[in-house]
């Protein structure tokens, strides 16, 4: 028996598989090539009917359609596996119903059981199939009529989308054309019209080739056409973040100057809510390239998403900012960080890295990291954080220190109890109120 079975997340209708006695083999490929462009075409393949044919795929390709056709598709499956795949993975159907041909019936069944929006096209030559009688289609007697009525077809049923998918894709192929001949002041102005329209997600096929060709160029060994590749690669990556290839960009990022890893960077970190996973995997491995330029990029960047604290910080990046000595500015956003986490939750703090990190750094650096120290005792009662607090005062803390202005502040705010600071650093704080 076969029964449709609902996919929300892709509003596609997938059948129960009477050849794989269950669920359909070939879903994941079905969400993964589905588009609402996409219009199976069952017709006969003739060379009287070739004519037709190419009208209807001129017609629907001009109307912004992608028509699917089962000969063009040349996979290694059973061919009613191949044939229901591509009718699942499509929007709308269409069929010529003027033959008594037995595959267009049989798909035509299946494009009504899937509750696809179906074309039927008919000669007026034709004799109408009985099954079909009632079924509104479309009449021709030439190719002229077909066009036009498939046309009308297309505007009462698929409407305003096509026309503008048929924008989406004149713009892609012209930006592309840009590119190719080294016009990226153009490609990028065109760009921007991406913007506009509502549905240019479904287009990442289409705009595929541009990113894979902008890659190129920008290692080109042309130092002119890799910066301003370059450039514009940012600039779609920027609306297209599910197109970054992670090993590549790192390629052309160490490649870039100065300014050019300046900008990718921010983007990367701009684009960070939308694909944390993947842009923290691409900032770390710029990051331990040891590149000035990206690392004080990198480091601001990070500074700032801690400072507005909208996630949680991947220790690995955070902690190695200590090792490199940084701004006084980013050490300050990263102690704050930790000092929140802290407070939230001191089971969560990476003791064991920041008493390293603490080992290791300069003087000024010392001072700072044991505001968490400081912290950590006041929380925990944790005798072992005294030692580390005594090390720090030995550099010199006074009462400009940013790490006691930090912690009166918290004392201020109720966050901390005074009863709880260690006299020490209790002596030097209370010099800010004296």
């Amino acid at each position: 028996m076969i029964k449709p079975i609902k996919n929300r997340k892709h509003n596609i209708a997938t059948l129960y598989c009477p050849i794989n006695n269950g669920r359909c083999s070939k879903n994941k490929h079905i969400k993964k090539i589905y588009s609402k462009r996409r219009i199976f075409i069952a017709i006969p393949y003739t060379k009287n009917y070739s004519a037709y044919e190419n009208i209807i795929k001129e017609t629907l390709i001009f109307k912004g359609l992608k028509p699917v056709l089962a000969k063009s598709e040349t996979k290694s499956t059973l061919l009613l596996c191949k044939i229901c795949a591509l009718i699942q993975s499509s929007e709308y159907g269409l069929a010529d119903i003027s033959y008594p041909n037995p595959n267009v019936f049989y798909e035509l069944a299946m494009l009504h059981l899937l509750g696809k929006n179906c074309a039927l096209l008919k000669s007026i030559c034709a004799k109408e199939p009985t099954d079909v009688t009632g079924k509104e289609h479309i009449s021709y007697n030439n190719i002229s009529s077909l066009k036009k009525g498939l046309i009308t077809w297309i505007n009462y049923n698929v409407g305003k989308y096509t026309e503008e998918s048929s924008q989406i894709e004149n713009t892609i192929q012209i930006i592309y054309g840009h590119i190719l001949n080294n016009n990226f002041d153009k490609a990028i102005e065109l760009e921007e019209l991406f913007l506009e329209y509502s549905n240019i997600k479904d287009y990442l096929d289409n705009i595929k080739p541009i990113i894979n060709l902008l890659y190129t160029k920008s290692l080109s060994t042309n130092p002119k056409i890799s910066n301003y590749a370059s450039d514009c690669l940012n600039e779609f990556l920027w609306i297209f973040p599910e197109l970054i290839d992670i090993e590549k960009l790192v390629r052309i990022v160490l490649k870039n100057g100065p300014q050019e890893k300046i900008d990718t960077v921010g983007i990367l970190l701009s684009l960070f809510d939308s694909s944390p996973k993947k842009i923290l995997n691409i900032l770390y491995k710029l990051y331990n390239n040891k590149d000035e330029d990206i690392r004080e990029a990198i480091s601001y960047g990070f500074s700032d998403l801690i400072k507005n604290k909208n996630y949680i910080a991947p220790n690995k990046i955070i902690l190695s900012f200590f090792n490199n000595n940084p701004s006084p500015d980013i050490l300050y956003n990263v102690v704050e960080y930790y000092a929140e986490l802290a407070l939230k939750n001191p089971n969560k703090m990476p003791v064991k890295e920041l008493i390293n990190i603490f080992n290791e750094a300069k003087n000024e650096n010392k001072k700072r990291i044991a505001c968490i120290f400081i912290l950590m005792y006041i929380l925990t009662k944790d005798t072992k954080y005294l030692s580390l607090i005594q090390q720090a005062i030995k550099c010199g803390y006074n009462k400009e220190s940013d790490t006691i202005r930090y912690l009166f502040f918290l004392l201020k705010k109720g966050k901390i109890k005074k009863d709880n600071i260690p006299t020490d650093i209790l002596r030097i704080i209370e010099e800010i109120t004296a």
